[in-house]
């Protein structure tokens, strides 16, 4: 009885350091789940609060950076939109035919303004189109401030693995090329961003001329004999919605190439990251080399067991 006693304590005293140690992988294990799902959580938290991933990285110098930046490009585009709608009502003044309109949006008092804004009509319109760059440049900038802070928070954030697939797609989405970038393929960047701005131009040209050919389809079937579109009748209506609907129709297929383009963006970097520590021995190797095959049974009835044959050998 003495006897078991001792030994099924000495095999508790055995086994207890191994259930610790299972244990304590086991709430490892545990703690690295729960972290690499968090990740997600930093994204939305950084998403619509801007700083509080900072805050979960205790990087807080980073905040006001953020901040600052995104205030300070917001406030150049609000004033840069003020200065060229400005600009751009004195074009219009200087612009209007006085036998159709003789009022401004009912304001009467700018028509004695419109002689010296016809004479500086190159600088006015030099100016509208100068302060909508600088508005629509200082827009995307805030808004590149604030995808980086996202981006920020979620590549410094710890979430126990040597190279996350999740974080590379959280960045392709967040930022298009960041998951590239993270995942050291620093050249499918420019051919990335190449794909975007072919598009958009695309987008841009074909948008142009769907307006241009439905404003001249308008203008040709609204029966106003004032009207008169600006390729002067030498159209006719067919070919004017014709042309209208086949810009319409590339510029939608453009918009859907940029969408696809954004996809593939995002699955070629969780693809990228997926493999990024899958490694393929140097010593891989395939031989083929000429060999005698012995085949008894088939060869006994030519009196030679013995055939020429080809032996191939892998080697990894």
């Amino acid at each position: 009885m003495k006897k078991s006693a001792l030994l099924l304590v000495g095999f508790a005293t055995f086994l207890l350091p191994l259930v610790g140690v299972s244990q304590k992988k086991v709430k490892v294990e545990q703690r690295q789940k729960k972290d690499s799902l968090s990740l997600v959580k930093v994204w939305g938290l950084a998403t619509f609060l801007p700083g509080s991933g900072q805050v979960i990285n205790k990087q807080y110098y980073k905040i006001p950076v953020f901040y600052g930046g995104v205030a300070a490009f917001g406030y150049i585009g609000y004033k840069s939109n003020l200065l060229y709608h400005e600009s751009y009502n004195r074009y219009r003044i200087a612009r209007v035919d006085l036998s159709k309109d003789f009022s401004i949006d009912g304001n009467l008092n700018a028509i004695p303004e419109r002689a010296l804004y016809l004479n500086n009509l190159a600088d006015i319109e030099q100016s509208y189109s100068r302060f909508k760059q600088f508005r629509n440049v200082s827009y995307m900038a805030a808004t590149a401030v604030y995808l980086l802070s996202i981006a920020d928070a979620v590549v410094n954030y710890n979430d126990h693995q040597e190279h996350s697939p999740q974080k590379a797609t959280i960045l392709s989405a967040v930022f298009p090329g960041l998951g590239q970038v993270y995942n050291k393929k620093y050249w499918k960047v420019p051919i990335l961003y190449g794909g975007f701005a072919a598009l958009g131009y695309a987008i841009s040209f074909q948008s142009k001329e769907y307006q241009r050919y439905k404003l001249a389809y308008n203008q040709f079937t609204d029966r106003k004999p004032e009207t008169v579109d600006e390729f002067e009748g030498k159209r006719s209506a067919d070919e004017l919605k014709s042309a209208r609907d086949y810009y319409r129709r590339n510029r939608d297929y453009a918009i859907l190439g940029t969408v696809a383009l954004y996809a593939l963006n995002i699955i070629d970097a969780h693809v990228d990251a997926t493999l990024y520590d899958y490694e393929i021995d140097d010593n891989l190797s395939l031989r083929v080399v000429p060999t005698i095959i012995n085949d008894n049974y088939l060869f006994a009835q030519k009196g030679s067991p013995f055939a020429p044959g080809l032996s191939m050998s892998l080697n990894f």
